[in-house]
């Protein structure tokens, strides 16, 4: 008999992965377009998104280090907000100060020494958008499968090595944002 609530989670997973997945595909095809190429060429751009990346990751690594308790139950949303949470995932990951750098890196990278068609530009968005899903939907299946079989102690370490990783990387963003600075003051 199939469990209807496992098979809505099953939905609001593919929702959340579908949203991501597209979301990354169209930053991978600005980026082969070189529309990503040009903003890395505009270095006040690269100093707001490192300084927008720096305060984030701040953010996201000060809330994973104050966690106390870690809800080894995940949430029951019902059925209609799977379109809502398919947006969200999107604007979140097509918003994301990390994806647009990473993606603008990438496509200075690919587009140094080649041309992309359209078409070979739309193909490889989607194989990008694919890839993205099925990590998505493995690291979903994997947690889904596995997080009953972890104590919370050991939740509540990986949340804290995960806000220290967080921290560091937005120290690293610091550093870009502080030599950027340098370089628009001609230092």
């Amino acid at each position: 008999m199939l469990n209807l609530a496992l098979f809505l989670k099953c939905f609001l997973i593919g929702a959340i992965g579908i949203g991501a997945s597209v979301a990354d595909a169209l930053l991978f095809m600005l980026g082969l377009t070189g529309a990503l190429t040009l903003l890395a060429s505009v270095t006040q751009f690269k100093g707001g998104m490192y300084a927008i990346g720096m305060l984030v990751l701040a953010w996201l690594g000060y809330n994973a280090l104050r966690v106390r308790h870690v809800e080894t139950r995940g949430p029951n949303l019902p059925a209609r907000s799977l379109p809502l949470a398919a947006l969200k995932s999107f604007f979140i990951t097509i918003s994301s100060p990390l994806a647009i750098i990473y993606f603008m890196s990438a496509s200075v990278a690919l587009l140094h020494n080649t041309h992309f068609s359209a078409q070979l530009t739309s193909i490889a968005g989607a194989v990008v958008g694919l890839g993205t899903f099925s990590v998505l939907a493995i690291v979903s299946l994997a947690a889904k499968f596995t997080r009953h079989r972890i104590s919370e102690r050991m939740l509540l370490r990986v949340s804290h090595v995960t806000g220290t990783l967080f921290l560091c990387f937005a120290a690293y963003f610091a550093y870009l944002l502080v030599r950027t600075m340098f370089t628009l003051l001609g230092y």
